[in-house]
């Protein structure tokens, strides 16, 4: 589910669009990507590296982001995330369970009202992660009610 760039849209909150631009081949895929943003703040975008890891011994998966703001040409109606760092863990745990961690740092750019920053440092995170377990679970569900009855 995180390595489909289509569905992206479904689950990271206010995601706008999300392209591959380019596979680097091995671990390493560069994509753009567009937030809309409350009234009256701008889109941000931003073009960034994902290289993805594996630990062999754990089964741990992680995804680091760095962004490349002059990869692609600045879009007008778009402010352009300057900085991004950014790590997403997939922990493999009992019972077919697994951990997600999630961290970032940015820089937004322009201007951002503080009580607007202030909700999207809680609100983006938490929904992202609300919206990716369900649609997660979607999935599972899906395909559990798919198999033959035995």
């Amino acid at each position: 589910m995180f390595e489909n760039e289509q569905k992206t849209t479904q689950w990271y909150r206010q995601c706008l669009r999300m392209d591959l631009i380019e596979d680097e081949g091995g671990s390493g895929k560069i994509f753009y990507f567009v937030l809309n943003m409350p009234w009256p703040v701008a889109r941000r975008d931003v073009v960034f590296r994902r290289v993805k890891s594996v630990d062999a011994k754990t089964g741990m998966v992680t995804y680091e982001l760095t962004a490349l703001p002059d990869r692609l040409p600045r879009k007008r109606g778009n402010i352009r995330v300057s900085y991004l760092k950014s790590v997403w863990r997939f922990t493999p745990l009992k019972n077919n369970r697994t951990e997600i961690f999630f961290q970032q740092h940015s820089k937004a750019g322009g201007s951002i009202p503080p009580f607007i920053a202030n909700s999207m440092v809680v609100d983006i995170p938490f929904r992202s992660l609300k919206n990716f377990r369900d649609l997660v679970e979607q999935r599972n569900s899906s395909k559990n009610d798919a198999k033959p009855a035995s």
